[in-house]
């Protein structure tokens, strides 16, 4: 599918068309989170965004950030991760330097304060076609047949 995508270089917004592949992912069993935290002193006022430098941390490129937004920080929340330059594909690898922060209440966030909590989740790319066919055999194995359900041989859930 091609599709129109935009990114800010010099600041300038370039737009550029690009060909995008339907795909999916299987996580993997393991992950670890990461800590947000603020690289430089900055005042915040409530409902305005702002973009704060965090202290840098990498994303390989069969990695997936989720932020959490049980951990924040008292001032706000964290909206999303900024990438400077163009968008690359999810299976590259990344640098996380600055990311969006809501304020919900005017003050200062001091560098060195926690500011989020990130969950970093392995997975491994598909093509769309094998992740429907992998769901289609997990349902067709933990889908309970009613018949067979009730011809169980567990009679003492039925007694009453």
């Amino acid at each position: 599918m091609e599709v129109t995508i935009s990114y800010r270089k010099d600041s300038e917004v370039v737009y550029e068309k690009a060909n995008v592949e339907e795909a999916g992912y299987f996580l993997g069993p393991v992950a670890y989170f990461v800590n947000i935290v603020a690289d430089e002193d900055v005042e915040v006022k409530a409902n305005r965004v702002k973009v704060i430098k965090v202290q840098e941390f990498k994303i390989s490129g069969n990695e997936r950030l989720t932020l959490l937004d049980r951990y924040r920080h008292a001032l706000g929340t964290l909206v999303a991760v900024v990438e400077d330059g163009k968008p690359e594909r999810i299976d590259v690898p990344s640098r996380v330097k600055y990311v969006v922060f809501y304020p919900i209440a005017d003050g200062k966030i001091l560098k060195g304060s926690l500011i989020g909590v990130g969950v970093v989740t392995t997975v491994k790319k598909e093509a769309k076609e094998a992740i429907v066919e992998k769901l289609r055999e997990v349902d067709k194995a933990i889908s309970i047949d009613p018949e067979v359900f009730v011809k169980s041989d567990w009679p003492y859930l039925w007694k009453k």
